[in-house]
């Protein structure tokens, strides 16, 4: 959280295999029911993060409302 990183970790072994900088202090991180991405939230500057899993990177940040502070991210199933 302090490094400004997500960090990607092997279940197996437990061990990281990639770290994704990423601007403020990611507070809360979901993953996708399919499992391809995490939302991770830098609640202090109110913006939401999109990574690609299986790619190990990050695909795109945006800014949610000032003050909204998006902690935790939530995903609904709109079908």
């Amino acid at each position: 959280m302090h490094d400004h990183k997500i960090e990607i970790a092997d279940l197996e072994t437990r061990q990281p295999v990639a770290q994704i900088a990423v601007e403020g202090e990611p507070i809360s991180l979901s993953v996708s029911p399919d499992g391809q991405y995490a939302f991770a939230s830098s609640e202090e500057i109110d913006t939401v993060h999109i990574i690609s899993l299986k790619d190990r990177k990050l695909l795109r940040s945006f800014k949610t409302p000032k003050g909204a502070g998006p902690d935790p991210v939530l995903m609904v199933n709109t079908k």
